[in-house]
């Protein structure tokens, strides 16, 4: 299934399907035309979500006799992010390609102030040992903020403090049950599906407080883009063989592929499980493809501008940042 949250026209959330191409079903409204009340797994993703499969059979019943009064044009909604606020949100490092040639435009930002920013850079490469080698031996994260997630077509507000804002090409695994100490063999049974995240960056606020040894946190504090949908998992028949793109006011400025992954979905899942038990709708990102965000090709993104995140089988994530 694509599952969606919108808002209706009372202005409460609803949990949709897409039952044909371009129409959804509102889960709860339609179960309380057919019972009379709507059961609540049916009325919020996150308790979908926690219902397990018992929540997955409930909608997929209601969409074999799809009540008419309950359907809304995917067109006319307006969508939130699917997970409007994830249990938890985590961004890690499942594309390790992406890496190097981040540091090193990031190593140029940092030097920005320099009369000779490139020299700057040739100058701190001469003694740089390069990429730390636990990157390429375990699946490295960071927390991000659950309560700074937006949907579909929202507004990106620019940090004050920034100058320098970036978009970030990421698909993300929805965690559907608790688990902790998990094997490879075990993850995938604790897929709930997948959605595109945009990991908005703040650039210059990142580069600066990295030096404090704290990660990038503070950079990327202030919006994740989820969205538009959460695709179940047996509807994927390989995530890791996705086609992804990131286009900027109708131009394409990134091209990746989940096959690129050096780390899988069960790897991240695992080993994450091991540091801190995975925890029913959460969200973890994959990191950025190759090429996915503006740094690595040296280009800056401009108040106003429109960015659309694009996923083989998923969908388009489309946001404006603010004027």
């Amino acid at each position: 299934m694509r599952l969606y949250t919108i808002v209706r026209s009372s202005g409460e959330r609803a949990v949709c399907a897409e039952f044909v191409e371009g129409l959804l079903l509102d889960l709860g409204h339609a179960d309380e035309i057919r019972t009379g009340a709507a059961r609540p797994e049916l009325l919020t993703m996150q308790a979908l979500i926690e219902a397990g499969d018992s929540g997955l059979d409930a909608a997929r019943a209601l969409l074999l006799d799809v009540v008419q009064e309950a359907v809304v044009k995917l067109d006319d909604a307006r969508l939130l992010a699917p997970l409007p606020v994830p249990a938890r949100l985590r961004d890690s490092g499942m594309f390790i390609e992406h890496l190097e040639p981040a540091r090193r435009a990031m190593m140029r930002l940092a030097f920005r102030g320099h009369r000779d920013p490139d020299a700057a850079v040739a100058a701190a490469l001469q003694n740089d040992p390069g990429l730390p080698e636990i990157i390429s031996r375990r699946v490295l994260y960071y927390n991000g903020n659950h309560h700074a997630v937006i949907g579909p077509d929202a507004v990106v507000g620019w940090p004050l403090d920034s100058d320098v804002l970036d978009y970030e090409l990421e698909m993300a695994v929805v965690v559907g049950r608790a688990a902790s100490n998990i094997d490879r063999q075990q993850a995938q049974t604790c897929v709930f599906g997948y959605t595109l995240m945009n990991d908005w960056s703040a650039r210059d606020i990142q580069v600066d407080t990295s030096r404090g040894g704290v990660g990038p946190c503070m950079g990327k504090d202030f919006a994740t883009s989820l969205g538009p949908c959460i695709v179940t998992a047996d509807e994927v028949r390989n995530p890791h063989d996705i086609a992804l793109s990131a286009w900027v006011d109708g131009e394409c400025w990134s091209r990746g592929s989940t096959r690129n992954m050096h780390y899988t979905f069960d790897d991240a899942l695992s080993q994450l499980s091991r540091v801190s038990p995975l925890v029913p709708g959460e969200v973890i990102g994959t990191g950025t493809c190759l090429g996915g965000s503006a740094v690595e090709q040296y280009r800056q993104l401009a108040r106003g501008q429109t960015v659309e995140l694009r996923a083989e089988g998923i969908g388009t994530l489309r946001n404006r940042i603010k004027d």
